[in-house]
């Protein structure tokens, strides 16, 4: 808990020297993955959201930074029989995070108004429901009340006067499981496709 109200305190602070404060409204697909590579245990994708506060600083002309807190929504979807001969169960499960992240990003302007860029960072996810699976064929497996990961982006944004408008794609990948039981980890893979909506105020 310490942690998390370090980074909020952190991120709300960069409105003291953010050029741009920004919403981003997403579609996720996320999945989990073992170590084994075993083909189930929630291995197929799920839709899922997210949703993003955070702001643009330290913007040169071909650098700046991005960090944003949020909501997001991870799982991943497992198709098994649990019995020999037995019918064809579809379980999905899903959990909900306090979601942060902190991107350093590279661009090139395409033309006055416009920009692409890829970015690199760390994220931070905190738990915020039950830690426990709902399925009653998965007991034992439970989610972890913070894990952290990788975040590898790319997108095209639009300056009008102040207003700034994209596209955001990323890949987030976790570094530390977000579940685990006695015997298994599952580690998560999610790719995002956000609308970005900002204001400059600098």
């Amino acid at each position: 808990m310490k942690i998390l109200l370090l980074l909020t305190f952190w991120l709300f602070t960069c409105p003291l020297r953010a050029q741009y404060i920004k919403i981003d409204n997403g579609a996720v697909l996320s999945s989990f993955y073992n170590e084994d590579k075993l083909p189930f245990l929630f291995s197929d994708c799920i839709n899922t959201y997210s949703f993003l506060v955070g702001a643009d600083y330290f913007i040169k002309k071909h650098f700046s930074m991005s960090s944003q807190i949020g909501l997001i929504s991870i799982g991943g979807k497992d198709t098994s029989s649990f019995e020999i001969g037995g019918p064809m169960v579809t379980t999905i499960e899903r959990a909900s995070y306090i979601h942060f992240n902190t991107v350093g990003r590279a661009s090139i302007k395409l033309n006055p108004r416009v920009s692409f860029f890829v970015g690199v960072g760390p994220y931070v996810n905190f738990m915020t429901g039950n830690e426990t699976f709902n399925s009653p064929f998965f007991i034992g497996l439970n989610y972890e009340n913070l894990h952290w990961g990788g975040r590898a982006e790319t997108g095209v944004i639009f300056d009008i006067d102040r207003l700034r408008i994209g596209l955001v794609g990323a890949f987030m990948n976790s570094f530390s499981p977000p579940v685990q039981s006695e015997v298994l980890s599952l580690n998560n893979r999610v790719y995002s496709v956000a609308l970005t909506t900002g204001y400059r105020i600098q």
